[in-house]
């Protein structure tokens, strides 16, 4: 037994060393964004060390004893390791996505006194407050910002103490850390082994879309995280206001709002409207810029497709069956348009998008109402830990049946694989930064053409280990 933890622990070491070496190497390149096959060399590298150490050290409380290495020692080294892996991240520049410099650019409109839901970047009004660095690296400048007012809030604070990327970033960074606290707290609390965090401190997506690319999600996966901690510490007061303060950074965590609402026996209503009071309290000091408040939320919303799966394929059956008599009677006629065959296309993808959309939200609002209407049998089931796997189900079923699934909105779903291991969604947060290829050709042409090999290799090994995972599961069930 004692030789098995001395070679787990050596695996450890060896995987946080060469971990830390390709994290140095990877900080080293000026511009990731240039040299994205480098990346996703080095990231898929980095994916396959932190597998290895997860099948073998993190999750061995699934194992004999005689296959784990001390918990005091790995926590130690994995806790380390993960916080030196952020700091080499935190060195680079964040040029695998440029949402960061928006952050910047609202904070500075909030700080000049100006409502940052008033106006778009490229709006005259804001020509004073342009730079030679942040303002000419802002993506889509004639969209008004789409990020909710507590994120807003923060943005304002961290431009006001320090007004650079590297503030930022480490502002992120901190609600990181704060995260990965969270997450060793409820480990403890459901009297799980600790060793699980490391789920979360070493997966190479965490540290590259927070300390790397600086995304500002990490805000709304802490107080999702907090909120979940504070239910099972029955704090049901403080967890409605911390879920309010995630819903507040990034809407993602409404959808969950029923969930955890349905887990109390008292002061349901009372609970209710202490959410809706307390979100509105935040809106309202921006509630000046009117519909200006949700302008680019609708944007992103009805015109934003990118690295989908499900909504791909149900968008592509649906316009290949649509009839063109539908076309002209819904989206031609009625505005006094030519039906010619450019206006057809482009009416008909309008049109396709409308009737996909609508038919994943039906899907993914009866799997919702299948779960909540269970939800009493299933906790009493399987315990606390199932407001973690279902929490792990319906964000993973929503990025699914998304039109857009960013790299880095998997890091919503990395914390709650600490709770619940999934080797299926664990896989998919080391294939999702194949997407990144894409960038390419857009960054050569200018052209935004999604590839179907990419997509085809970053999703069909993980719908594939899905299914064998469940007929595995069944199969023992």
């Amino acid at each position: 037994m004692r030789k098995i933890r001395h070679q787990n622990l050596a695996l450890l070491l060896v995987s946080a060393a060469a971990s830390e070496f390709l994290y140095l190497l990877m900080a080293q390149v000026e511009n990731l964004r240039a040299h994205i096959p480098v990346f996703i060399f080095y990231y898929l590298l980095l994916f396959g060390l932190y597998w290895l150490a997860a099948q073998r050290v993190f999750t061995a409380a699934n194992q004999s004893e005689s296959h784990r290495a001390s918990t005091k020692k790995v926590l130690i080294i994995g806790i380390g390791f993960a916080v030196l892996f952020r700091i080499t991240m935190l060195l680079s520049p964040p040029a695998l996505s440029d949402d960061i410099y928006r952050y910047v650019w609202d904070g500075r409109v909030a700080n000049s006194g100006i409502n940052p839901y008033l106006h778009p970047p490229a709006a005259d009004e804001l020509a004073p407050l342009r730079d030679d660095h942040i303002y000419p690296k802002i993506n889509h400048k004639d969209i008004p910002t789409i990020y909710p007012p507590l994120s807003q809030v923060i943005f304002q604070i961290v431009y006001k103490i320090h007004p650079s990327l590297t503030a930022f970033k480490i502002a992120l960074l901190g609600f990181d850390l704060l995260t990965m606290a969270v997450v060793f707290l409820i480990l403890r609390h459901l009297a799980i082994d600790l060793r699980r965090g490391l789920l979360y401190a070493w997966n190479p997506l965490a540290i590259v879309e927070i300390s790397g690319s600086g995304h500002a999600d990490i805000i709304g996966v802490f107080f999702l995280m907090l909120s979940l901690w504070l239910l099972f510490k029955k704090r049901p007061l403080f967890a409605n206001i911390s879920l309010a303060l995630s819903f507040l950074s990034k809407i993602f965590s409404a959808m969950l709002w029923p969930i955890y609402f349905f887990t109390q026996k008292k002061n349901k209503i009372a609970l209710a409207l202490m959410f809706l009071i307390f979100a509105a309290a935040f809106y309202w000091p921006y509630a000046g810029a009117g519909r200006g408040l949700f302008t680019g939320l609708l944007i992103y919303g009805e015109k934003w497709q990118f690295n989908a799966s499900i909504f791909w394929i149900i968008l592509s059956a649906v316009k290949a069956l649509l009839p063109e008599s539908w076309i002209v009677r819904w989206m031609i006629a009625p505005y006094g348009y030519t039906a010619d065959a450019v206006t057809l296309d482009s009416r008909g993808t309008d049109l396709a998008l409308m009737i996909a959309k609508g038919l994943v939200a039906l899907v993914f609002a009866a799997m919702f109402c299948y779960y909540l209407l269970r939800l009493k049998k299933d906790v009493e089931r399987a315990g606390p830990v199932w407001l973690a796997k279902l929490s792990l189900i319906l964000l993973g079923s929503f990025f699914l049946l998304s039109p857009t699934v960013q790299p880095w909105y998997l890091c919503w779903l990395l914390p709650f694989l600490a709770l619940a291991p999934s080797r299926p969604w664990l896989l998919l947060t080391g294939l999702v930064a194949l997407s990144y290829w894409q960038l390419i050709e857009y960054d050569r042409s200018g052209l935004w053409q999604e590839l179907l090999w990419v997509k085809l290799v970053e999703y069909l090994p993980f719908y594939l280990l899905l299914v064998w995972d469940f007929w595995k599961g069944k199969q023992r069930g």
